[in-house]
């Protein structure tokens, strides 16, 4: 074999093994766009899911805020009315106390023993 079909020869050969690699490079191109449309698609899924995640929780958490907040409201009222009645109530026996339409309580206060009101001596 002369050298110029020995060149002629490694020539088409290069040329196979170009084309070979070409459609090697296609093929993986075309395999990796799919594997990216894929990782698209599945991106958008989740991104939905976590937005109605992220909603369902927002309103879970606005029903339990109101629920809190109307829970403490009505227990304040609770306070605030037991309050009420007691003062009316001291009210009410403060003034029969001081008007006399009540009897002397039962237990007055004793006077305080062994305390002298004068000043020691020196």
């Amino acid at each position: 074999m002369s050298l110029r079909e020995q060149w002629n020869a490694a020539r088409v050969q290069r040329q196979q093994e170009i084309l070979v690699r070409q459609q090697q490079v296609l093929e993986q191109r075309y395999e990796t766009q799919i594997k990216l449309e894929e990782i698209a698609a599945h991106r958008v899924e989740m991104a939905a899911e976590v937005s109605q995640a992220l909603q369902d929780f927002y309103a879970n958490l606005k029903a339990d805020v109101a629920a809190f907040r109307e829970e403490t409201r009505s227990q304040q009222e609770q306070i605030w009315t037991a309050e009420k009645q007691q003062r009316s109530t001291y009210v009410t026996n403060l003034q029969a106390y001081v008007w006399g339409t009540a009897p002397t309580p039962i237990k007055p206060r004793p006077k305080p023993t062994g305390v002298s009101l004068n000043s020691p001596k020196r």
